[in-house]
């Protein structure tokens, strides 16, 4: 992981001893903090570029053995909503989460191209599976409240009722939207308080995407908005707990 490196770690081409020219591992690491332009100017890789970013490495280091799972805890569902199931559009994601001793554990997660009548249904499916204390819906002002209300029957055809809450993922400019809705993912990730649990369905997918965040590789960035919600609506209970 790139904050972990050390300077044997570096093959440095231009380390010339005694060129006041040289770009020796002190420079480098002095100009990677001053310079914006840093990766494109001296690692010739523009994906760089973007501060928040999502280790593979550390992801694999943060999937834990079912077995880990804690017996007891909250569990939460928190939904990212898109409405098209064309091929270039976001996915919808669902995912569940069970807080525990401060952490996520996040336990699953649903990804797909739903349409308005089948996204309702998904959703009652996960509160009959997972039963869930809360459902916390993305509030973009579209069309939300009317799958509010079509989960809700969908749920009575279950037998099964879990309360939703429509919630909003914050505001930003379009330039550091991303940023402010990552930062604090990463921060959990990072302190080991944001774990996946190797059962969980569509883990690559979540490699996939987390990894590409923020890259000229980045397509969609639909789990990360889903985990943001999570963060961002009951980081404070697993603080206090």
């Amino acid at each position: 992981i790139e904050d972990e490196m050390l300077v044997g770690d570096y093959d440095l081409w231009f380390a010339e001893p005694g060129n006041p020219h040289s770009l020796t591992y002190e420079k480098l690491r002095y100009l990677r903090k001053t310079d914006p332009w840093f990766a494109i100017k001296y690692l010739n890789d523009p994906t760089q570029m973007h501060v928040i970013k999502f280790p593979r490495e550390l992801l694999v280091r943060r999937t834990v053995n079912a077995v880990e799972l804690p017996g007891t805890g909250l569990i939460v569902t928190c939904v990212d909503t898109a409405y098209s199931t064309k091929s270039w559009a976001d996915y919808t994601v669902i995912i569940t989460a069970l807080i525990y001793g401060g952490r996520f554990y996040i336990i699953d997660m649903k990804r797909g191209k739903f349409n308005e009548y089948e996204l309702p249904a998904m959703i009652a499916a996960t509160a009959l599976q997972w039963r869930p204390k809360r459902i916390c819906i993305e509030d973009t002002g579209k069309a939300e409240k009317y799958v509010q209300r079509e989960v809700y029957r969908e749920m009575d055809k279950l037998k099964v009722r879990v309360p939703i809450e429509m919630v909003p993922l914050g505001q930003g400019s379009k330039t550091n939207s991303k940023k402010i809705k990552a930062g604090p993912v990463l921060r959990l990730l990072g302190d080991g308080r944001l774990l996946f649990i190797n059962t969980c369905p569509g883990l690559e997918d979540l490699y996939d995407e987390l990894s590409k965040f923020g890259t000229a590789a980045s397509t969609h960035d639909d789990i990360v908005d889903a985990l943001a919600i999570l963060v961002q609506q009951f980081g404070a209970y697993a603080e206090i707990e």
